[in-house]
Order: structure tokens, then C-alpha cells, then sequence
């Protein structure tokens, strides 16, 4: 393959919704002709079109919702819950299918920072969802409701706080890795394994981060694990919502059809 070639389009929707369009060329025999249209993004793109669901790295902290990726996104037209344990009434459409409990404030609990209405550095005095120590759960599972949600929910992610005790000598460090799937249960795919831990397990928060995964037809299960790391530890803020499907910018619609009629155009002139 030989002269490939990829560009970011941002659309005029919303900043937080990006499409990457990519046009790899083939050299055959005779003129060069353009051989594939892959269309990968957050927007919803019609027709049998279909977008590769784009993971969301956990680059950075995340000590409130506001710093949720999803937070300046328009779900009007669907919905977006938010779970942040703070009690023991749980939002509606999902199902714990492995896991432990919801703890509440203690010296060892590690919150989402913001939660108690103090950005302060440390969650102790919220309430997280915990595996459960000595002899926890290794991994959580999310499965969700399409009929009781009235669709399944396209954005989804939480929030990874804290690790405690795990094989010697790395206490309060370790791995996790975040995986998806899709409308039919089959995998959308995973990031991690992912580094986590600041060496503490007291309630700090500058750690805590974000895993999330966006995909227009919708995600049915998700799981994060720390699976050969430890067996104790937290996460917070588990986020899932739905939105309206995005329409392809005119201009890019415009860009595909003369690709599409010129593609056509080189193949009756070789013929």
C-alpha cells in the first residue's frame, strides 16, 4: 500500500465530537484508484456506514464530574445517569453482574474528590463501589437494560480510584484494563493495561481516572479488571447515557459522493 493518508475532521455539532476519516490508496495496475472509505468517530454516520468505537484514554485526573468527557455533551433527546454510590439506591438500566458493595465514608474509602462538595484532595467522607478485601473481586461487570433505558446507551465510562493491597512488592500500585461490547455482546474492543496507584491507599484522589468508550449502536456490557494485580480496590461514578445520532456535515457528504463518482468515472475509463 502506498500513499495512505488520514486526517481529524472536528464537526461544527460540538468540540467534543470528532469523526476521523481515512483514505488509504491502492497502486494497481493502471491509474491509482481509491479502493476504501474508512468513516471512524463519536457521530453517528448513516446509511451502512458504521463508526469504530473510539476509547477514552485515562490521561488525566479526574476529581469531579466536571471532569467527565461527557459533561458539555447534548443528551436531550436520550438520557445520561450518573452513579456516584453516594447511596444505596442505584441508577435505573444497569446490572452489577460481578462485583462487591457500595462502602461509605471511612478512613480507607476513596471517592470521587468533589462529591462531598469539597475538592480537598482526598474521598474519604464519600462513598465508592469496593471488590471486597482479602479475597475480592478481580473484576466488575456492568451489563445494561436496553428495554428499561429505551435503548442502550452509546456513552459510557466510570472512574478507577483506588488500589490497595496487591502482590508483594507493589502495594497500591497496578494494572487495569477497560473492556467494552456491543449491541450483540461481541467485544468493541479494550485499553489497558493501564498503570494505576500513587503508592497510598488513604482516600487520596490526584489517581483517580476516567475510562470510557463511545459507540453509536450502542454498548451492552462493560467490565474493568485489575485481574493479576489486586483484589482490593475502588471505583466511582459510573456514567452512561444515550444521544441523538449526529448527521455527516453536508461538506463531508459532498467530499463522499464526488470520491464515490470519480472512483466510478476511473473504473469505466480503464474498462
Amino acid at each position: 500500500m502506498d500513499g495512505g493518508w488520514s486526517r481529524w475532521i472536528r464537526t461544527p455539532a460540538t468540540d467534543k465530537q470528532v469523526m476521523r476519516i481515512a483514505l488509504s490508496r491502492f497502486r494497481a495496475r493502471g491509474p491509482s484508484q481509491i479502493l476504501l472509505l474508512w468513516v471512524c468517530g463519536v457521530a453517528a454516520l448513516p446509511g451502512s456506514l458504521s463508526a469504530m468505537p473510539p476509547f477514552l484514554e485515562p490521561n488525566t485526573s479526574y476529581l469531579s464530574i466536571n471532569d467527565s468527557p461527557f459533561v458539555a455533551l447534548d443528551f436531550s433527546n436520550g438520557y445520561f445517569h450518573l452513579e456516584d454510590f453516594e447511596n444505596d439506591v442505584f441508577t435505573p438500566g444497569v446490572t452489577l453482574t460481578a462485583g462487591d458493595s457500595r462502602i461509605g465514608a471511612s478512613d480507607l474509602t476513596d471517592s470521587v474528590d468533589g462529591d462531598d462538595g469539597n475538592l480537598d484532595g482526598f474521598g474519604t467522607t464519600g462513598g465508592s463501589y469496593f471488590s471486597g478485601s482479602p479475597g475480592g473481586a478481580p473484576t466488575f461487570t456492568f451489563e445494561f437494560n436496553e428495554v428499561e433505558l429505551d435503548g442502550l446507551p452509546t456513552h459510557v465510562g466510570l472512574v478507577w480510584t483506588d488500589v490497595g493491597f496487591a502482590p508483594p512488592p507493589t502495594d497500591f500500585f497496578g494494572t487495569v484494563t477497560f473492556e467494552a461490547f456491543d449491541s450483540q455482546g461481541d467485544g468493541l474492543g479494550s485499553t489497558g493495561p493501564t498503570g494505576v496507584g500513587d503508592g497510598f491507599a488513604s482516600g487520596q484522589t490526584a489517581e483517580d481516572r476516567f475510562f470510557g468508550v463511545i459507540c453509536d449502536g450502542g454498548v451492552s456490557r462493560l467490565s474493568v479488571t485489575m485481574a493479576g494485580s489486586s483484589d482490593d480496590w475502588e471505583i466511582d461514578h459510573l456514567q452512561y447515557g444515550r444521544s441523538a445520532p449526529v448527521p455527516l456535515p453536508a461538506a463531508v457528504l459532498l467530499m463522499l459522493s464526488g470520491l464515490l463518482g470519480l472512483n466510478r468515472y476511473r473504473r469505466t475509463a480503464v474498462a
